[in-house]
């Protein structure tokens, strides 16, 4: 497989649903596993992708307290 260089991303989350925190980790049974949500916008850079994004995380939490990210959205290029 050859991996070519597309663009650069910059994400920056949004607050979420007005609630004052960026992401938001519910943990159902109160030990460290458990799943978040958060959202954002950013931008694209680069010499074969050029726009903005629309974003969401939906991170896994493992119980050793590591986040495994699961992010997913929308470029919207300028042409």
């Amino acid at each position: 497989m050859r991996l070519e260089y597309l663009c650069d991303m910059e994400l920056v989350y949004q607050d979420a649903a007005g609630l004052g925190a960026k992401l938001r980790l519910i943990r159902p049974y109160g030990g460290e596993k458990g799943t978040g949500y958060g959202g954002g916008d950013g931008m694209v850079t680069g010499p074969q992708l050029n726009g903005t994004l629309r974003w969401v995380n939906h991170p896994h939490r493992r119980g050793d307290g590591a986040m495994l990210p699961n992010a997913h959205g929308v470029v919207q290029t300028h042409d």
